[in-house]
């Protein structure tokens, strides 16, 4: 019978490539492909997703 341990193993790594594989991380390792990052200016460095008066 297999241990727990493996078992949880084998379910986190399951979640790793769903991961991976949900947010396309191959096409931004791919060095053919062309990737665009763009980072909100309106979030603080704190991670308070308010708006910030203009």
């Amino acid at each position: 019978m297999a241990n727990l341990f493996d078992v949880a193993m084998v379910f986190a790594v399951a979640l790793l490539v769903a991961l991976v594989l949900s947010f396309n991380i191959p096409e931004m390792l791919d060095d053919q492909s062309t990737v665009t990052l763009v980072k909100n200016p309106r979030h603080t460095r704190y991670g308070d997703h308010r708006q910030r008066p203009e």
